[in-house]
């Protein structure tokens, strides 16, 4: 498996190239100190970044986070046993076709539901209709 800074370099890599942003204003709007970007950024940087910092940093690109994928994780049990990768692969069979871009919005969409899902009272987090709601929520979010 490929190390884990160098996982973390390339994902804000990406973060920073579709965004537009620097990697001071990332920091700024994840309240950071642009130090702390920096060094994140660096494959071959000593050490690890932390969690709380990765939170901070896709907070501020209206991106799940790793806390929001462990989140999503813990409530599987609560949702139906359906990836995000095999409901857009069946959607052409209904006659529904969505490009990448599209994809990448309906993933971090449902990463982002899973995670207000897990953060409900258990009574809502079973109920149909809030966690439509959420979703439909988080795709109209991930669309700005």
């Amino acid at each position: 498996m490929e190390d884990a800074q160098k996982v973390i370099a390339k994902w804000m890599e990406f973060c920073l190239a579709r965004s537009g942003l620097s990697a001071a204003d990332w920091a700024t709007k994840a309240n950071l100190n642009p130090t702390t970007v920096s060094r994140a950024m660096k494959s071959n940087y000593g050490s690890v970044t932390s969690v709380k910092t990765l939170h901070a940093l896709a907070g501020a690109m209206s991106m799940p986070s790793v806390l929001d994928f462990l989140s999503a994780q813990a409530i599987d049990r609560a949702l139906p046993d359906i990836t995000v990768e095999l409901l857009i692969s069946a959607l052409p069979a209904v006659g529904c076709h969505i490009d990448e871009g599209q994809a990448s919005r309906l993933t971090a969409a449902m990463l982002s539901a899973r995670s207000i899902i897990a953060r409900a009272e258990p009574g809502l987090q079973n109920s149909p209709a809030f966690r439509q709601a959420v979703l439909a929520a988080a795709i109209e979010e991930s669309n700005h």
